[in-house]
């Protein structure tokens, strides 16, 4: 990045003009090393990675905004010396694969829509002859697409565009404030050409007024369409009250579909035997045990699955799910239905609602033998002390547990870290390296129990390694937030702790 500043000022001084070619070759190198460290994390999805592979996502995407701000810079001044000292012709005279590369890199950063609503590869094509050349020669650099609803104007013209100058490269299409209701511009046609055209299709809807709600006529409907590109569908904030006409069924022509996140949508609304390649399934609605077993069927290779949880305690026998690597349930029925870890024998991260039921759940998993392929578990909410200690409890059949999370919990902490530190518990899970505690309360008693338990750990050589508090967004306001004069301490406990608490916001609910 600093290579990338030194030749925003190089092209703005003309006594320093030969020196540009060897500053953009180091920028390039710099950019290029970037991009690709950018393409292998940025465009996965590492939502079951361990904690160390995501928190280096999180400070790589700081990184990006960062580096943003140098890439706006120096198109900014590139444009400045085109219409004042015909300066660029100095830029104007670098190699073309040079600046494709320049191009690949700043492209890769992305835009940061609050500052710019212009994507950068127009701004690219908009400089000279030769920039605009350059741009038009890659598809993929128009293969990204942002479609806001909100700020619609030519939609078309400009869906068309994309759609040429892409020369058939596979898109990534997000979509925001997509309307339940009858909509005009952009064109269902044309959006519908997108759609088809798309490798990935991120939509984010708006909620109508129940009086306003068009099924017949709104954006969902044209998941009717073929999307033989699709590999993931990412759908979002879908209005739960909406229901879809009787028989309307959605991405029926999706060959290539790996990942389905559909939100609220019905679960009725998809033929399961038309997908059956799909690897990744979440909703946010509570499911039937016919449903989730047409699911099972249908889509043997499911890796990843999360969903609500059954709607009625399961009747049927035992399924199994032999590739299953990460399951997400806020209810006991789903492990209820599968029975024993023997029907997820690959299992690696379960995401859990922590309540009694559901722990009757776990240890009928544990029951016999250690659950040896579990190595990330997450808990949510665990409103009663006694069942935080006996989750404890259960945990001595982990043998292998690497990460352990703790989600929107308040005076549990403290009862769940004392007991923990305690000479009979304190080497439960041996092989723990990562402790995640977020949304958590944490006032001075909480704090100081976990301290007592980082060092009881450390003491008999099961040192936790990594330690994660987050504390953002709203939270209610008895929340105690952490300390973070205490950050050092822990630091001495553990080797890399991360504390995120400047963005929290206390709220008072009763209010609301």
């Amino acid at each position: 990045m600093q290579s990338l500043l030194g030749f925003v000022h190089v092209v703005s001084d003309q006594e320093y003009t030969m020196d540009i070619a060897a500053k953009v070759t180091a920028t390039t190198v710099e950019l290029t090393k970037f991009t690709t460290l950018a393409r292998r994390i940025l465009e996965q999805d590492w939502t079951a990675a361990p904690s160390p592979v995501r928190d280096a996502v999180l400070r790589l995407r700081s990184a990006s905004c960062a580096a943003e701000k140098a890439v706006d810079a120096l198109a900014a001044a590139t444009t400045k010396f085109r219409i004042g000292c015909r300066r660029a012709a100095s830029a104007a005279s670098l190699p073309n694969d040079v600046l494709h590369e320049i191009f690949r890199a700043w492209f890769a950063l992305g835009t940061n829509p609050r500052s710019s609503r212009v994507p950068a590869v127009f701004t690219a094509a908009s400089v000279n002859k030769q920039w605009r050349c350059v741009a038009l020669q890659s598809g993929s650099f128009w293969a990204s697409i942002t479609i806001d609803f909100a700020q619609v104007s030519n939609v078309d013209d400009h869906i068309d565009i994309i759609l040429k100058r892409s020369q058939g490269y596979p898109l990534d299409l997000t979509i925001r404030g997509a309307p339940l209701t009858v909509w005009i511009d952009p064109s269902a046609d044309r959006l519908a050409k997108l759609f088809s055209a798309s490798r990935t299709i991120n939509i984010h809807f708006a909620w109508p007024e129940m009086d306003e709600y068009e099924p017949d006529d709104c954006v969902l409907t044209l998941f009717q369409t073929a999307l033989p590109l699709a590999e993931s569908i990412i759908c979002s904030n879908f209005c739960t009250e909406s229901l879809l006409p009787t028989g309307m069924q959605l991405f029926t022509l999706c060959p290539n579909l790996r990942r389905l996140d559909m939100d609220a949508i019905p679960f009725e609304a998809v033929d399961w035997s038309l997908v059956p390649q799909l690897t990744t399934f979440a909703t946010t609605r509570f499911v039937t045990e016919s449903q989730l077993h047409t699911l099972c069927t249908s889509c043997p290779g499911l890796t990843e699955l999360s969903l609500r949880d059954l709607d009625t305690t399961p009747n049927g026998t035992a399924r199994t799910m032999p590739d299953l690597r990460r399951l997400h349930c806020t209810g006991p029925y789903v492990l209820q239905y599968f029975g024993q870890r023997s029907a997820v024998p690959a299992l690696h991260t379960l995401e859990s609602g922590c309540t009694a039921s559901i722990l009757v759940q776990l240890l009928s998993f544990i029951h016999d033998a250690p659950w040896t392929s579990l190595r990330v578990l997450q808990l949510a909410r665990v409103w009663n002390s006694d069942t935080a200690i006996e989750f404890l409890n259960a945990m001595r059949h982990l043998p292998n547990l690497d990460e352990l999370r703790l989600l929107y919990e308040s005076d549990c902490l403290v009862h769940f870290f004392q007991r923990w530190e305690k000479a009979d518990c304190v080497e439960i899970a041996p092989k723990l390296q990562s402790l995640v505690l977020r949304q958590c309360s944490f006032p001075p008693s909480a704090t100081r129990a976990l301290a007592a338990f980082l060092l009881a750990r450390t003491r008999v050589g099961k040192k936790i390694r990594r330690l994660e508090i987050v504390q953002e967004g709203l939270m209610p306001y008895e929340t105690g937030i952490f300390a973070k004069w205490m950050t050092p301490r822990f630091e001495q406990l553990v080797d890399e702790v991360v504390i995120d608490v400047d963005t929290v916001d206390l709220v008072d609910y009763s209010f609301l």
